[in-house]
């Protein structure tokens, strides 16, 4: 379990990191495409983004492989407000992490403690001040493009990116930002195969790619989602599979910490947590 802990703390801790970095809203289009290849790409660029279907809670299996070992849980999304992912053995949850507009929670049921990091303060150390989206998130777990300082994508954003076709029908969607460079690529078959971000101040690239695509509400979500992010001093592998997505007006209850639950700080969970065996 307390490797568990550690696994999905620094598997959100990079969501987080992505999570902050696109809040930034200033860009600029460079790359120059043909008249034919430009309809050609907005085409597929729109089927891309029809797939997104409306919901207000997304619920769903999920299993977390990092080095080797697989882990169980849930997904849970409440459209634009709330994520939450849970850690169950046996069947109990035994751990989550939980995401609002406001902050993070990072909670260990086992060992009765937990953290909560607001994100203007994470924000402020990335020098990102108040810059932070949720949805930029919800985004990168659905499968979705997302266009900073806007959303979501919709048909509306695609004069937004820079598009650059490529070798076997790959196409890539690219906004260029002050601090970091967001790449999306759409495969042959019309489906976000790639999000990346590179920022080159931090010699840091956060790649996110996505496979077997499962039909949910008329569109799509991803099956299969593969996670490889390097920066200066840290490098993350991660999968994420997906399993029976559905969609309800029922949410879940989020973390409330009872009198048998200890509050400590971020670097006192990771101290807790370093200190225990393996």
């Amino acid at each position: 379990m307390i490797m568990t802990m550690k696994k999905l703390t620094g598997l959100f801790g990079f969501i987080l990191f992505v999570l902050l970095l696109c809040g930034c809203v200033s860009s600029k289009r460079t790359a120059t495409i043909s008249k034919e290849e430009r309809k050609a790409a907005k085409e597929r660029y729109e089927t891309v983004t029809n797939r997104y279907f409306d919901f207000e809670y997304l619920s769903a299996k999920v299993k977390y492989s990092l080095n080797g070992k697989s882990l169980s849980g849930k997904l849970n999304i409440q459209h634009g407000k709330r994520i939450c992912m849970t850690v169950a053995m046996l069947g109990i949850e035994v751990a989550r992490v939980e995401a609002d507009n406001d902050q993070v929670v990072i909670v260990d049921k086992f060992d009765k403690v937990f953290a909560v990091l607001p994100i203007a303060e994470a924000a402020a150390r990335l020098g990102l001040t108040e810059e932070a989206k949720l949805d930029a998130v919800e985004a990168l777990l659905l499968g979705r493009i997302f266009i900073p300082g806007e959303g979501i994508a919709t048909d509306k954003d695609f004069k937004r990116l820079s598009w650059i076709p490529g070798e076997d029908q790959l196409l890539t969607g690219r906004f260029d930002g002050n601090k970091y460079r967001l790449d999306y690529s759409i495969n042959a078959d019309n489906h976000l195969s790639q999000t990346q971000i590179s920022v080159p101040d931090k010699n840091a690239t956060f790649a996110w790619r996505y496979a077997s695509p499962i039909a949910v509400e008329g569109g799509t979500v991803p099956g299969t989602e593969i996670l490889e992010g390097k920066g200066q001093d840290h490098q993350l592998s991660a999968q994420l599979t997906i399993t029976t997505p559905s969609v309800g007006k029922k949410g879940w209850n989020s973390f409330s910490p009872t009198g048998s639950y200890r509050e400590v700080t971020i670097a006192e969970l990771m101290t807790i947590l370093k200190n225990l065996k393996k």
